[in-house]
């Protein structure tokens, strides 16, 4: 599990090729939303395929969610 930094921010807990992975928890109880944002470094201009984020419960991998696929473009549109 990546260590937060001065924001807050947890960085990957493994990276193998396409495939990210992150470690985080959220205490419902708190009242507070947990919110995810994922950057990346630009490499190419172009459109992109935004593969769907899994998050899954580590006690119980069937409780997941899914979000939408779409695209990403970098650069000129």
């Amino acid at each position: 599990r990546g260590e937060p930094n001065e924001e807050g921010v947890i960085g990957p807990s493994s990276v193998v090729g396409q495939e990210v992975r992150f470690c985080a928890g959220n205490d419902a109880r708190s009242g507070h939303t947990a919110r995810m944002r994922y950057t990346a470094r630009v490499v190419n201009d172009g459109m992109f395929t935004w593969e769907p984020a899994v998050i899954q419960l580590a006690g119980a991998p069937e409780v997941m969610a899914l979000t939408p696929a779409g695209t990403a473009t970098i650069g000129r549109p």
